[in-house]
């Protein structure tokens, strides 16, 4: 069943409207005069933007101009492959609270259809952060990484539920879970790159939790005002975990990951790639509030909107200046005005208005595009006329979805909205960039503060042992290490006595799948020793961490 958003709702949007012709205008008076080498946008054609739900989640991973064994002289200013890195993991972290936050709303607000096809995509989200994972450490590391970032989502999801019920008992055991895990994430990590200290990195992660947690208090309390703009809190913090951990990857992997993560040319990529990737985000919570008759829940979203509009046109200016800036934001705050127009028209089944805003978004690209190539020559008018009608085409198939109340189709769309707009900022970024090399085309800056100082090169790269089954001598010791059992599986012959080590900087046990064995937990340096009296297979298992299996198969 469609509703009809009230009257009052699209009237927010009437003081966005802009003489487009003033504003070319403006554009043609050389408020953003650029000039910027030809081949920018050569790259972004042939390199299009990542992650995608497809395998290939980091942008420069793979071989070619800028893959693995490119010389640093083939970078751009802002594509290096540890800028790509650093942008991947930021794009995704947001992602990941945006999805956990409609999850969260979706349950809050008995919306099972939404909550499961949120809680899909975000899980979608999760495989494509363990293979980002997985590309610099390996394909061990991304198993063991999965199920680990998994267990939090399952947290929150008690938090949620102890919320909604008003169980302040199953609030508190989830919080303290949370709590825990910090300290496992904290101790992953440390283990997998020893330059990322485990006390650094559980308490990034600890104020990602309690920044989604007062999402979700918010939530509980209907009050939409500071659901959003703590979301936008939280969403924006997941760079102070993707940037230290992208520059220590890098660092450690360097082979893989050429050029430097942390530069201020690669910032200006991460920035770019955030704000544009939160438009999207916050267009789709406006349109499902306005479509599904939750006025408060868009006059929220698209208050952030709006706000995030003034942050985009502050980046612009912050590189070309206030008279740029001052130009640039009625110019794009003008779409979002049709973006309603033509959500109105879909709640009303008002096929005129619905065509009207269609050719008014179709006219608008040309304008952004002649904006832009007005401002710089080499970027040309019908090619970022063209990214920008395919941003307006995506976010119209969100549109579409909710006003079909196709709730997977419209998280798919979603996804594929806010990755389609790194073909935006990356362009922008590398055009920027060299327009201005005195102030982008500097050294590495630090990492966010809470690291800066501590990124180290590392002196040797992940390993894990073996998955297979491997031979050892009675006596011999097995590990624990990186959140797995090593070697997973061990064949030994009767009376051999086991000993296994914690390596990793966490509690972990070694428990008994039958109840046979069972060390209790024990830490980084502990050991427990186990004797195989009979044959057969034994299998066990970390009793806090069930993601972690091995076998022991004794024969007589």
């Amino acid at each position: 069943m469609h509703h009809t958003p009230r009257l009052r709702v699209t009237g927010l949007f009437r003081a966005w409207s802009l003489d487009r012709r003033a504003m070319l205008r403006l554009a043609a008076a050389g408020a953003l005069a650029v000039s910027v080498s030809s081949a920018s946008w050569g790259w972004a054609l042939a390199n299009p933007a990542a992650p995608t739900t497809t395998s290939n989640v980091v942008r420069f991973a793979g071989s070619g101009a800028h893959g693995v064994h490119a010389p640093a002289a083939f970078y751009g200013m802002t594509d290096a492959p540890a800028a790509g890195l650093r942008v991947t993991l930021n794009n995704l972290f947001a992602e990941h609270v945006y999805l956990a936050a409609r999850a969260t709303s979706g349950a809050i607000g008995n919306r099972p259809a939404e909550f499961e096809a949120a809680a899909a995509a975000l899980d979608a989200n999760s495989v494509d952060i363990s293979k980002a994972i997985g590309l610099a450490y390996g394909p061990d590391a991304e198993a063991a990484f999965l199920p680990l970032w998994r267990a939090h989502i399952g947290m929150v999801v008690e938090y949620t539920q102890g919320k909604a019920t008003k169980d302040e008992a199953k609030q508190q055991k989830a919080v303290n879970d949370l709590v825990q895990y910090t300290q496992d994430f904290g101790a992953f990590l440390s283990s997998a790159n020893e330059n990322l200290p485990k006390d650094t990195v559980a308490m990034l992660v600890k104020d990602h939790v309690l920044t989604l947690k007062d999402v979700i208090d918010a939530q509980a309390e209907g009050n939409q005002d500071k659901v959003y703009e703590t979301l936008r809190t939280a969403m924006a913090h997941m760079q102070m975990v993707a940037d230290p951990v992208a520059d220590a990857t890098a660092k450690k992997f360097p082979d893989k990951f050429g050029g430097q993560a942390i530069t201020p040319a690669s910032s200006l990529r991460v920035t770019l790639n955030y704000l544009l990737a939160e438009h999207v985000f916050l267009a789709a919570s406006a349109t499902g509030g306005a479509l599904g008759n939750r006025e408060a829940q868009f006059k929220a979203a698209a208050a952030q909107l709006d706000a995030n509009s003034v942050d985009l046109s502050k980046a612009i200016g912050s590189a070309y200046g206030p008279e740029a800036e001052a130009a640039f934001l009625p110019l794009w705050r003008s779409h979002i005005g049709m973006v309603v127009d033509y959500t109105v028209g879909k709640a009303t089944k008002d096929d005129a208005k619905q065509t009207k805003a269609v050719n008014d978004l179709v006219g608008y690209t040309a304008d952004f595009g002649a904006f832009l190539s007005s401002a710089n020559e080499n970027l040309p008018k019908d090619a970022v006329a063209g990214l920008v009608k395919d941003h307006v085409l995506t976010l119209k198939d969100v549109i579409d979805a909710q006003a079909a109340g196709d709730a997977k189709a419209q998280f798919t769309a979603i996804r594929m909205a806010g990755h389609h707009m790194s073909m935006i900022a990356d362009p922008l970024a590398e055009a920027t960039a060299v327009k201005f090399p005195d102030t982008f085309n500097s050294m590495a800056s630090e990492p966010m503060p809470a690291n800066s100082g501590h990124m180290m090169p590392a002196g040797q790269s992940m390993t894990t042992a073996p998955m297979g089954a491997s031979m050892q001598q009675p006596g011999q010791a097995a590990d624990i290490k990186q959140f797995a059992f090593a070697p997973k599986q061990l064949e030994v012959p009767v009376g051999t006595t086991v000993t296994w080590t914690n390596q990793d900087a966490i509690q972990h046990s070694v428990t008994a799948s039958d109840g046979s064995f069972d060390s209790g937990l024990f830490t980084q340096g502990g050991t427990y020793a186990h004797t195989f009296d009979a044959p057969g297979a034994y299998t066990y298992v970390c009793s806090r961490h069930g993601s972690m299996m091995g076998t022991v198969v004794v024969t007589g």
